[in-house]
């Protein structure tokens, strides 16, 4: 269980560095086509970030 929380919260870090990445672009992209792109591609990476959250807080409350 240890491994596996370890591995979800190293890929929890990955998207949430991945995410702060995206939103910096949309603040400096002018392009409608691009920023409907990384739009959807935050909305993705919010939704994954939002799973691996759950995930992660049962593994925490089972290792409690």
């Amino acid at each position: 269980m240890q491994q596996q929380l370890d591995t979800l919260q190293a890929e929890w870090n990955l998207r949430n560095k991945k995410l702060r990445r995206i939103q910096e672009a949309l603040a400096i992209e002018t392009k409608v086509v691009v920023k409907f792109q990384l739009q959807q591609q935050r909305h993705d990476e919010e939704a994954q970030l939002e799973s691996l959250a759950n995930e992660l807080d049962k593994i925490e409350q089972i290792l409690q």
